[in-house]
């Protein structure tokens, strides 16, 4: 049986529609040699209302936040893994470096060889 990870994407108004929707197509084509998802993607916002994506999207998030923690903003870097006993976070910064940084992530929790396949189905080079 494949254990079953939830994957949190933050949502904010003006949000780049590839921001999010890029790692929501990585995290939910991962999956097994029995077609299982390792992943189920939800949306997360500052409140549980509808959001307003660059161009016009509305996008209603999943859930919402309890408490917004202080964060650093790292420049030059395409994703940071925060992640410590307590947590799993990884953020990224761009449309391409959010697809990196979910792979990164799979190849993290699952494997470099679902890492690989997910890759390849959704056509995206990872050299």
């Amino acid at each position: 049986m494949t254990l079953k990870r939830t994957v949190g994407i933050l949502l904010f108004n003006e949000v780049e529609v590839l921001d999010f929707a890029g790692p929501f197509e990585v995290f939910s084509l991962a999956e097994n040699a029995a077609n299982n998802k390792y992943f189920d993607v939800i949306t997360i916002a500052e409140n549980q209302a509808p959001i307003s994506a660059r161009n016009g999207l509305q996008v209603i998030p999943d859930y919402n936040l309890a408490s917004y923690p202080d964060i650093d903003v790292i420049s030059h870097t395409r994703f940071v893994d925060a992640s410590d006993d307590t947590c799993n976070i990884v953020t990224s910064a761009g449309i391409s470096a959010g697809i990196h940084a979910s792979l990164y992530c799979i190849e993290k929790l699952i494997d470099s060889k679902t890492m690989s396949a997910t890759a390849h189905r959704m056509e995206f080079d990872i050299n």
